[in-house]
């Protein structure tokens, strides 16, 4: 089973979710901005993770993702047109 997240990144929050290959939430959670409660939060399903996007401050966060270990990062801004 593969799963697929999506991590929303605010001023002060972070909204994290993965979902499985047929659209189920695995998980739903609320946080604050630290690296280490994310890469807690993730750690049960590094294995199943494929990718995960972000939204928001991004390029900093998908770095520290990927020293850690975590798969693909993508980012973008919702409603950013690539020109």
């Amino acid at each position: 089973m593969k799963l697929y997240g999506g991590i929303d990144l605010h001023s002060n929050n972070s909204y994290l979710v993965l979902i499985d290959d047929e659209g189920t939430v695995i998980v739903r959670s609320r946080m604050g901005n630290e690296i280490g409660r994310v890469l807690q939060t993730l750690q049960p399903y590094r294995g199943p993770i494929d990718s995960l996007a972000l939204a928001g401050r991004w390029i900093e966060s998908c770095r520290l993702l990927s020293e850690a270990g975590q798969p693909e990062c993508h980012g973008g801004l919702p409603g950013a047109q690539v020109q």
